[in-house]
């Protein structure tokens, strides 16, 4: 038998071992590059999603993470890959090792499938989740001073996906949150072009912030379609041609929506009660001649001595026809209309919601 030296074992057991190592590295080099290992992308869990109001629902879900998520609103079901590789279109939203939550407004009543899928800061992509928000059902609603709906939370589910619905425009204020009563309301009118925001930076709606007959002759003016007067000479001493609202005043005054004080001036940024704001809105039915069946009966309201004379047709058509509900009851069941009480942007917002939907058939 051929003796083996000690130098010659050696050099042998090294060169055994290199090849051993080879075998063993040359995988993990090639599932690097190609970044098929799923052992470093984000893990992605279910949670819940919770109906805040009609239009708003907000879902959650947690990650081993942190990274970049990526989401759907119903349409076909896509991959992990293709949704976060689909370019700059796609939504996305920072995501946060543990819970994360992320609301969504301006939806439809009917029941919503939402997709989210995540990459790491190596690219690394998470598992697909599937979220089922329930449809909404109507709790609750109050009047045009508060109230709210019930919230409704389903777990999810990794279901089929529904029929595609287009993704509805999102709630861009930071002052306006799922749990408000007028967050429905504030999104319709917003979407519609007839109420924007106050500041941009930050983006601000000033819900509580009185309604001033500046702004009430502007919106419906932008509900009219913006019309210009080529001949109309401004009547008002206070209002000047760079304002906002200069060619919505001439537009109104000529239309005989809205007047002006005997002194010559329209007062821009006088406040908007309520009882006034009802006349407005009847003038401006009266002005595109729409004619709405209404009962006859004599509505009682609990705060019947503080409606002005001018006012009471108004605030009783305006009520029978659903768009100034009230403030509140009092014990006997009669609806508080507050109609000196000043319109808040917010309750400006639910009022018009109403008012556009009964006239929009017309």
């Amino acid at each position: 038998m051929k003796k083996w030296s000690n130098k010659k074992v050696k050099k042998t057991l090294s060169l055994l071992l290199a090849v051993c190592l080879m075998a063993t590295l040359a995988p993990l080099v090639a599932s690097a590059e190609q970044n098929t290992d799923p052992s470093g992308a984000p893990v992605l869990s279910l949670g819940s999603a919770t109906r805040l109001a009609q239009l708003v629902a907000a879902v959650t879900f947690t990650s081993d993470k942190e990274g970049t998520f990526y989401w759907q609103i119903d349409g076909t079901a896509p991959t992990a890959e293709s949704l976060v590789g689909g370019g700059p279109l796609i939504p996305r939203n920072a995501l946060a090792a543990g819970v994360n939550t992320k609301n969504y407004a301006a939806l439809s009543a009917d029941e919503h499938t939402i997709y989210i899928a995540a990459e790491d800061a190596a690219g690394n992509i998470s598992n697909l989740l599937t979220i089922i928000i329930p449809a909404y059902s109507s709790g609750s609603t109050g009047g045009d001073g508060g109230g709210g709906d019930t919230p409704q939370t389903t777990l999810p589910a990794g279901s089929e996906p529904q029929p595609i619905t287009p993704t509805m425009p999102v709630n861009p204020f930071e002052d306006v949150f799922g749990t408000d009563w007028f967050i429905d309301d504030v999104i319709y009118v917003y979407d519609k072009g007839l109420i924007n925001g106050t500041s941009e930076e930050p983006m601000l709606f000033s819900p509580g912030t009185p309604l001033t007959r500046g702004m009430i002759v502007t919106i419906l003016w932008r509900l009219r379609g913006s019309p210009m007067l080529a001949d109309y000479q401004n009547p008002f001493s206070d209002v000047d041609w760079q304002q906002y609202y200069f060619n919505a005043v001439q537009w109104a005054s000529a239309s005989k929506i809205v007047t002006g004080y005997e002194d010559g001036r329209f007062a821009p940024e006088d406040n908007v009660t309520r009882q006034d704001l009802a006349c407005i809105l009847l003038r401006y039915m009266n002005h595109m001649e729409i004619v709405k069946p209404v009962t006859q009966q004599f509505i009682i309201f609990a705060d019947a001595g503080e409606i002005s004379g001018y006012a009471a047709d108004a605030i009783q058509t305006m009520n029978k026809f659903g768009v100034i509900n009230g403030t509140g009851t009092n014990e006997n069941g009669q609806a508080i209309v507050d109609p000196k009480g000043s319109a808040t942007r917010a309750q400006a917002a639910a009022m018009l919601h109403r008012f556009v939907e009964l006239i929009k058939a017309d």
